[in-house]
């Protein structure tokens, strides 16, 4: 091989040595680092990072005041002001949970939620706040409260 040939050989093997070190670095960024769990996702930070919702019992809702929680039973009483929808978990005179819905969003509902989800059995994700002396949660989009067949 006369010297050019081997100079344009060097720089062809080189480009393809670089081009399959870059793909090997983009699978393992693109692919392997997201097979990795995100700790700030998983267990939260004080920087106010998710926490994934826990399953809690009914009666339990209001020992869950400031959790992310995810609560099953049968909205036995609902009432629509005009600005406010309350659908409320209730067992005779035990009131264990309150869910809102804001008029602002009331377009992301079925219309008339106050009927829709009256003595239905509904599954419903959010944050526990204390209102009044009593648990509610505010939901603001259908996805955080579902039926349950």
């Amino acid at each position: 091989m006369n010297r050019e040939k081997l100079l344009d050989f060097a720089i062809k093997a080189g480009v393809t040595a670089v081009a399959a070190i870059a793909v090997l670095l983009c699978f393992k960024l693109l692919i392997l680092d997201s097979r990795k769990p995100k700790t700030t996702l998983q267990t939260g930070n004080s920087a106010g990072g998710f926490v994934p919702p826990v399953s809690v019992p009914l009666s339990d809702a209001a020992n869950n005041i400031g959790k992310n929680i995810i609560i099953e039973g049968t909205i036995t009483k609902s009432h629509n002001s005009g600005k406010v929808v309350f659908l409320n978990f209730k067992d005779g005179l035990n009131l264990y949970l309150t869910c809102v819905i804001f008029a602002s969003d009331f377009g992301n509902f079925p219309e008339k939620p106050e009927e829709f989800y009256l003595s239905k059995k509904v599954r419903v994700s959010g944050r526990v706040k204390e209102y009044k002396g009593a648990p509610e949660i505010v939901i603001s989009s259908q996805s955080q409260i579902t039926l349950i067949k």
